[in-house]
């Protein structure tokens, strides 16, 4: 009886062990050929001004003697 139950639970736990693996398995195709069909935009990138304000400036750490 102890060995039926056994058996059946290794079942179950096959069964759940490769529902999840399939699942993971498409999940992971579905997002890396998902996007295939879209092309991105291919413009250029906007040039921003160079940051510069006095709490930026700020580099001393420390008294200095």
């Amino acid at each position: 009886m102890e060995g039926g139950v056994a058996l059946l639970l290794l079942l179950i736990i096959v069964v759940v062990a490769t529902v999840i693996v399939v699942a993971m398995y498409l999940t992971g195709g579905a997002i890396m050929f998902g996007s295939r069909g879209e092309k991105r935009d291919t413009g250029e990138r906007p040039e921003h001004k160079k940051v510069t304000a006095p709490h930026l400036e700020h580099t001393d750490f420390g008294k200095r003697d």
